[in-house]
């Protein structure tokens, strides 16, 4: 079977990229302002480089063992062979002496070319690979930028490629020691070994002294010497290492993209997506005298990758009062069951400013196999819609008591219907649509697509509510009854376990009466509907279940 060459064909893939590709990759890193399609292009591009870097890393891995596995056992027949010649033709020509010398010096220099073959070749290695988790999420907003900004403006960007492992991204290191004392101790003992062997090839080869003498006086009764000083050192060192383990924790900080532009309503929009990684490692207390053995080492790893979202909207465009900004703004946002990590506000003379940090996290054994996360991009976009700019339009509309809304063209106040008839239409939710221009049943029965996905961003609901309430305007209209008929009969939501009164009161006001409604709805509604009643998904991930099982008893008792 022919063996396939993983570093080959990774330095073939490069070769093949073009010109501007192959610099990005060996400077692993992009940075400046162009124009979307040009970024788009080449995110592509770098992306098609990644796929095929990461289906040879593993094989790449895996080959590098083998093949020192495989060197190792084609060099020990080497060294043994030429050991065995030279000492032949040292004791032919009576030069002992010499045989040791030239042994010495083939170890040393076999060693020397050794490590730097290995050096180089995992040099020449690291040139060909990039990280790239950050490519796709680039991808997804450059292309979602380019239709938000002004025709013929640039994006600015920074793209890094590079592994976070780098010592040049290490900027702290905790450790709750000042030596390791036991190694001091160990490292004096060969320290003195060390010494005493210099000392005896100094007498060898400079003062001519007899191999026999030297290994008589000297290396003969040192060996046994030395083996039996290193129980009791090891026991010292033991002792030298104290109670407490010792922790040692480096932290690295690699930023992995950063993307600058001004949309076209003069919103500066700015993203950083950056990589923390934090090595731990531990070392315990764990003496075994057989196993010439004072402590057990651990290592592990943790990783977080950061998104932060940049939004400063211009006063000049959407005036909005301080306390509407942090009325808004300033909550502990939950997007798709998870908190934000961090809100932060700023309030100028010509902007407003909201800041927002999300984060995915990893962890794991070792330093070799470390799995970054990936930012994720759809909760990314349901960020910037829900926080971002929904907050934003509430912050900027103002509410208006219903005696002030004017309907039609002649300017006459219309009386508005008491649209809280309509299951799931509470008195807030009521101020709510008469704020967007909602106060009859005609109104709200008359809606078009367009007109009910209008509601959904506004009040920030589901749709399918909004059509709910549609359904039972258009019967209050002709008349037939104050609710659908279609509509689920009223249930005790409180049957089910986790839902107290209090909560069962809140599912109400949101329209949810029923058994069936709870069963029928999404994992998207289900939710939204918990963030709304500020619930935890935890709490409540039976409740369909349960909700299930308590209509199909319903249902056998009819």
């Amino acid at each position: 079977m022919p063996k396939t060459n993983h570093r080959a064909k990774l330095q073939a893939a490069y070769q093949k990229s073009p010109p501007h590709i192959r610099k990005i990759i060996a400077q692993k890193g992009l940075s400046g302002s162009y124009q979307p399609d040009e970024i788009i292009d080449t995110l592509l591009a770098l992306q098609a480089y990644g796929k095929k870097v990461k289906g040879n890393e593993n094989a790449l891995k895996s080959g590098i063992k083998k093949n020192t596995e495989r060197r190792v056992s084609h060099i020990l027949p080497v060294i043994i062979i030429a050991s065995v010649v030279l000492g032949v033709i040292s004791l032919i020509f009576d030069e002992t002496r010499w045989y040791i010398l030239m042994a010495v010096m083939a170890i040393a220099l076999g060693t020397l070319v050794w490590v730097s073959i290995s050096w180089f070749r995992t040099i020449m290695g690291q040139r060909y690979h990039i990280h790239g988790q950050s490519l796709s999420f680039a991808l997804h907003l450059v292309a979602l930028l380019k239709d938000e900004i002004r025709p013929g403006s640039k994006l600015t960007i920074t793209l890094g490629l590079d592994s976070p492992k780098r010592r040049k991204y290490h900027f702290k290191t905790d450790k709750n020691y000042l030596f390791f004392w036991h190694r001091v101790i160990i490292s004096g003992f060969w320290l003195l070994v060390l010494t005493s062997l210099s000392w005896l090839i100094f007498e060898l080869f400079v003062r001519n002294n007899e191999v026999s003498e030297i290994l008589f006086a000297f290396v003969l009764p040192f060996m046994p010497i030395i083996i039996i000083l290193y129980l009791p050192i090891l026991m010292i060192a033991a002792a030298a290492f104290g109670k407490h383990d010792k922790i040692k924790t480096r932290l690295y900080r690699c930023p992995q993209l950063l993307v600058k532009a001004s949309l076209a309503d003069g919103t500066l929009f700015q993203v950083e997506v950056a990589t923390l990684l934090a090595l731990r490692r531990v070392h315990k207390k764990k003496f075994k005298a057989k196993n010439f053995q004072i402590t057990k080492v651990k290592r592990k790893h943790k990783v977080k990758t950061l998104t932060t979202l940049k939004l400063a909207f211009p006063l000049k465009k959407y005036q909005m009062t301080e306390e509407s900004f942090k009325e808004n703004f300033d909550r502990n946002w939950r997007i798709r069951n998870q908190k934000v990590a961090k809100v932060k506000l700023k309030s100028g003379d010509k902007r407003k400013t909201v800041v927002y940090q999300d984060a995915q996290t990893g962890q794991g054994q070792g330093y070799k196999d470390i799995s970054y996360p990936s930012p994720n991009f759809k909760r990314f976009l349901e960020l910037v819609t829900r926080s971002g700019f929904r907050a934003l339009h509430k912050s900027v509309y103002k509410k208006e008591p219903v005696g002030q809304i004017k309907i039609g063209n002649d300017g006459e106040e219309q009386i508005g219907d008491d649209l809280t008839k309509i299951k799931g239409i509470i008195k807030t939710t009521q101020e709510e649509l008469h704020r967007v221009g909602i106060i009859t049943y005609r109104q709200l029965a008359d809606l078009d697509k367009k007109g009910i996905r209008d509601i959904v961003q506004e009040l920030v609901v589901p749709y399918w509510q909004v059509e709910r309430w549609q359904v039972a305007a258009q019967e209050m209209v002709v008349g037939l009854s104050d609710f659908s008929d279609d509509e689920p009969a009223q249930d005790d939501l409180a049957k089910i376990n986790g839902i107290g009164r209090s909560t069962a009161d809140k599912l109400n006001s949101r329209g949810i009466f029923s058994y069936q409604q709870i069963v029928e709805m999404t994992e998207d509604d289900f939710a939204d509907i918990l963030q709304r009643i500020g619930s935890f998904p935890k709490k409540a991930s039976d409740w369909q279940n349960q909700a299930q099982k308590l209509m199909n008893k319903k249902i056998r008792q009819k």
